[in-house]
């Protein structure tokens, strides 16, 4: 009986076909036929007499469907004749005779076939730990190799670069990986970058890998070597824009099921995005993206005529949760220049998340832009200082310092200083048992300090020494040279302190003062005294009042018709709004406490923040005539935006008004 040559005992009617075959392990193969499908194989007849299936599965898929049989291999050999007993729906038996064919990747059902081995026959018998055979299939039936270079690791997830065109690859790409000898089903991630792919690995290390890359199956080897976090960042800076944020859609989704922590270096540069629109010479811009105080906070930027629809923002690893306000701020920018912008801040709660990267997502001209930021930490001076300049964009609005300058400044406020600070010694004299420490806070301008020191100079006993403040910038080094230059002309003797790095002006007033001292009096530098023996007259006030704040003020910053008969909170936070608080003097022990929760980054808010702290205590508070002090130059600019958001989080966290409902007798409140 010739190939394909059929027996129909009782006058059934087949189609012919070859007998596929898989191996599956040592000794079994699958077998599957193309004839009609109600066709069940009950048995073949080979040289190995009669063979029976071991177990007959069935495969559904859109693809394809079929009956496929696991029998045993003894005796079987490719393109050998063998009769196949088939049985019909009715029960009848047939008889056909079928040339058993190895098969290749491109027949219909094997790729769909070998995923079924690999996920629901091998993972049954572990025991046996057969996976070489199938795997030597794999090998044979790819028909092309390349190999895959390790070139990354973050975390637990290992990123492979190999030399494939990302059109051949499925975003969520079917892999069979061998690891340690056995063979699993798994999706794994891939994308493109330039004229290469990338894979995303997590489970460890893998030996090989085959894909069905647009219907060839390809064989992938894996290097066996490892990656320093060095040569991980300079990779990563080399991805393109859209590699990197598709990493970020891979690792974020990854995360939801086993969170990881982001390192910061594969956003580190992602900080800023610009994406061109329609109309020329336009863009929409994300500019920067903060956490500060609970929230998350992002900067755009739209040039042109464009109006934006709609913004989200997903956070890394929280795919489900996109956070949505977009009527926080938008502010229109006219130039006659350039086009005209729109500048808007976007707010959301961040529940009490951890944010290490943000997908902003803009709808804008019936398109999506979507793109990840890096999260930045909003507790610092830059980060306000970026806060600072959206500020006049927004016209100077107290509902943008509410919602945005009150949140970066608080955290900058809170966040800890973990340095000491820097401490230069001035003079060759050291008056270890002065009783009062005198301490001069200079600002931004240095040459304010200049000033202040030769009317200290002329105005406070011999030998008294002086702490000069200094807060951290990029102009340090020069800043400390002048302060020492000045403090070797004049004689100046005490010590020089350099605020850390990253340290708010508030931190000023909680560096350690001198052991000695019993008095405590500090100063804003562009201040000089009234006159001389003004120094005498406040040691001896609070030696007489030692449960009191006094307060210096600039006779120039007051504002006209202001009662400085009660300085209850209301009282200090206008004359904090005028920025008219040029020094102030309490005993050490008042001087020198902590205090917690602290929600000011300005100097002068801190002294406030300390007094009404204090009338909770029964402390006292006024001003003092000898701490009148005169200001050296008027024409200088104040800080503005630093003095209103310390003087919102005072009314709002301090809550000026729950005071004005507080009994402010003489008890608490002195008069001059």
């Amino acid at each position: 009986m010739g190939q394909n040559e059929a027996t129909h005992p009782h006058g059934a009617s087949v189609a012919s076909g070859p007998l596929w075959c898989v191996p599956v392990a040592a000794g079994i193969v699958a077998v599957w036929h193309n004839l009609s499908p109600e066709l069940d194989i009950v048995g073949l007849v080979g040289g190995a007499g009669l063979q029976t299936p071991l177990e007959r599965h069935r495969i559904f898929s859109p693809q394809f469907s079929t009956n496929f049989y696991t029998i045993s291999g003894h005796g079987l050999q490719d393109g050998q004749h063998l009769r196949v007993i088939l049985r019909g729906g009715d029960g009848a038996d047939v008889e056909h005779t079928l040339e058993l064919r190895l098969a290749h990747w491109q027949v219909e059902g094997t790729p769909q076939i070998v995923s079924f081995i690999i996920s629901r026959i091998l993972s049954k018998r572990a025991a046996s730990g057969d996976h070489e055979t199938l795997e030597r299939f794999l090998s044979l039936a790819s028909s092309w190799r390349s190999s895959a270079r390790l070139k990354a690791q973050i975390g637990n997830h290992s990123l492979y670069e190999f030399d494939v065109a990302a059109r051949h690859l499925a975003q969520r790409q079917t892999c069979f990986v061998l690891r340690q000898g056995r063979l699993t089903r798994e999706v794994v991630d891939s994308f493109g970058d330039n004229d290469s792919s990338i894979f995303r690995i997590s489970q460890g290390s893998p030996e090989r890998a085959y894909a069905d890359l647009g219907g060839d199956l390809v064989e992938l080897a894996f290097a066996d070597t490892s990656v320093a976090a060095q040569d991980t960042v300079e990779w990563l800076k080399g991805l393109s824009p859209s590699a990197k944020s598709r990493l970020l859609d891979c690792l974020s989704a990854a995360s939801e099921a086993e969170p990881i922590g982001l390192p910061a270096y594969v956003t580190a540069s992602l900080k800023t995005a610009i994406f061109p629109l329609s109309e020329p010479s336009s863009e929409a811009a994300v500019e920067g993206c903060f956490e500060a105080s609970g929230s998350l906070f992002v900067f755009l930027r739209v040039a042109g005529t464009a109006a934006l629809d709609d913004v989200r923002l997903e956070l890394f690893g929280g795919a489900g949760s996109a956070h949505r306000r977009t009527d926080l701020l938008t502010c229109s920018v006219d130039s006659a220049e350039a086009l005209p912008a729109t500048c808007i801040v976007v707010k959301a709660c961040l529940d009490g998340r951890q944010a290490s990267a943000c997908k902003v997502i803009l709808q804008i001209e019936g398109r999506s832009i979507q793109h990840w930021v890096h999260v930045q930490q909003g507790g610092s001076a830059e980060s306000l200082g970026f806060a600072r300049r959206f500020w006049p964009l927004a016209d100077r609005d107290d509902h943008y310092l509410t919602e945005v300058g009150v949140p970066f400044a608080q955290a900058w406020a809170r966040h800890p200083v973990k340095e000491l600070a820097r401490i230069v010694r001035l003079g060759a004299r050291q008056n270890a048992s002065s009783t009062v420490d005198l301490q001069i806070f200079a600002g931004a301008s240095i040459e304010l300090l200049h000033g202040t020191l030769i009317g200290l100079k002329a105005s406070v006993p011999r030998g008294q020494a002086l702490r000069i403040t200094l807060p951290s910038s990029h102009d340090i080094e020069a800043r400390c040279s002048k302060a020492i230059e000045w403090a070797e002309r004049y004689g100046i003797d005490g010590e020089l302190q350099i605020l850390p790095a990253n340290a708010p002006d508030s931190a000023a007033a909680s560096l350690r003062l001198r052991p000695s001292a019993e008095v405590a009096v500090a100063i804003r530098a562009g201040f000089i005294p009234p006159g001389a023996g003004w120094l005498d007259e406040i040691v001896e006030q609070i030696v007489q009042r030692p449960d009191t704040f006094l307060v210096g003020l600039a006779p120039s910053r007051i504002p006209f018709g202001l009662a400085l008969d009660r300085l209850d909170p209301e009282t200090l936070l206008r004359l904090l709004a005028h920025d008219a608080i040029a020094a102030i003097a309490a005993p050490a022990g008042m001087m020198g406490r902590i205090v917690d929760e602290a929600v000011c980054h300005t100097l002068a808010g801190s002294w406030i923040e300390r007094i009404i702290e204090g009338f909770r205590q029964g402390v006292k508070v006024m001003p003092h005539a000898a701490l009148d002090f005169l200001e050296v130059d008027g024409s200088r600019d104040h800080d503005r935006f630093g003095i209103e958001v310390d003087g919102i989080s005072l009314s709002r966290e301090i809550c000026a008004t729950e005071h004005r409902d507080m009994p402010t007798s003489p008890t608490n409140v002195l008069s001059v």
